[in-house]
């Protein structure tokens, strides 16, 4: 009884407020909410925030559950719901006034996608970097789609099940990445495994982003941008999106999985377009 009693208690509290890593330009100008992905934290966006005109735009990062400088509760799953509401009530908590623009790199693209599915009337359009689509629909797989993504479900399935080799490895792909690129913030500490490691079975493993993105009730102009030196993703899955009317795909060509100067450089040229502000 007392063990039920816990777990209501646990599921009527409301869900934390994220840590608000910055908040720049005008609060009347459209704003532009900034989502990273796993093992990482918005110093993912330095080099994009960098080259934004801030008189345009107001431009809001925030760590997501478990990452950065925001909390990392013991009592949730990090399933993609968990992360959806808590950035919407840190949104409310940031005056952040709808509609606004949403964009996501990697995980971040997963979540704003079920965010803009769930509250569309609150996202103008969405840009989707980097994103990691992953889907068991046999009926939807080529041949090759099919084997790039059990390929990679079972990589992401070892690491949650070897922790310590997974920690070891995000320690020295970081030193790696890290003399290319200085600002790229890879992060996995011992304190981060458990919101780290859920968020890759319950957020990435089993997503159900194809249907997010399908099944929006409110059409909103979707623009998923990714780079063909990208190791992580697998492009057929994405393709397969292309039917989607409201839906653009941009393939960049030297393109990693980072977010990058070039690749921050390439994604504002898309959106000043988008928005028709030069």
């Amino acid at each position: 009884m007392f063990s039920s009693l816990k777990n209501l208690f646990i599921k009527l509290l409301p869900p934390p407020y994220l840590h608000i890593a910055f908040d720049k330009g005008p609060r009347n100008k459209p704003t532009i909410l900034l989502l990273h992905g796993i093992a990482a934290d918005s110093g993912t966006w330095t080099h994009l925030v960098d080259r934004i005109d801030l008189e345009k735009y107001r431009v809001v990062g925030m760590d997501l559950l478990g990452c950065g400088k925001s909390p990392r509760p013991t009592h949730i799953e990090y399933n993609i719901d968990d992360f959806v509401k808590s950035i919407k009530r840190t949104v409310k908590k940031a005056r952040i006034k709808p509609p606004f623009i949403i964009m996501g790199h990697s995980m971040g693209a997963l979540i704003a996608a079920r965010y803009a599915r769930l509250y569309p009337d609150q996202i103008s359009s969405e840009y989707l970097l980097s994103i990691p689509i992953y889907h068991k629909n046999q009926e939807l797989h080529t041949k090759r789609s099919r084997r790039q993504t059990d390929l990679f479900l079972k990589t992401y399935d070892l690491m949650i099940k070897n922790k310590d080799f997974t920690v070891f490895t995000f320690k020295i792909a970081r030193r790696v990445v890290n003399i290319f690129n200085k600002k790229v913030n890879m992060t996995l500490e011992e304190g981060d495994w458990r919101g780290f490691s859920l968020s890759l079975q319950n957020t990435i493993i089993h997503q159900n982003t194809i249907n997010d993105l399908k099944n929006t009730k409110k059409k909103i102009p979707i623009r998923i941008i990714y780079g063909n030196l990208d190791e992580l993703l697998v492009q057929d899955n994405i393709n397969h999106l292309s039917s989607l009317s409201n839906l653009k795909i941009t393939r960049l060509i030297g393109v990693g999985h980072v977010v990058g100067a070039y690749f921050s450089k390439k994604v504002l040229d898309i959106l000043y377009k988008d928005t028709l502000i030069s």
